[in-house]
């Protein structure tokens, strides 16, 4: 684990895989059993993906314990945008000079 792990920040920054999901996903579930209190920063620059990554993604961050605050940092396109969507209500934030788009699922 990294030092953003650590501070429980997950960074999607490219194309979502089912590789990079399952990453994500296990990110998620591993340190919030470790620590069920401490809540997560999931920062997007994503630009697509298979939408069924995204939508485990989604699930999987409203199934854990911990809230999860969605920050879009550069664009948030397609899955990128359910992601940003899927975070803790109140929680959802777009950078002034980021971008999103969201297509039919």
């Amino acid at each position: 684990m990294d030092v953003l792990h650590y501070s429980r920040i997950i960074f999607v920054g490219q194309k979502l895989t089912n590789e990079i999901a399952n990453n994500v996903q296990g990110l998620l579930i591993g340190l919030s059993r470790a620590n069920p209190k401490h809540n997560f920063n999931m920062l997007i620059n994503c630009k697509g993906g298979w939408a069924t990554a995204g939508i485990a993604v989604a699930d999987t961050m409203d199934w854990v314990t911990p809230n999860v605050t969605t920050l879009n940092v550069g664009t948030a396109f397609s899955v990128g945008s359910l992601i940003l969507c899927a975070g803790q209500k109140g929680d959802r934030i777009a950078y002034p000079n980021s971008s999103g788009r969201a297509n039919a699922f």
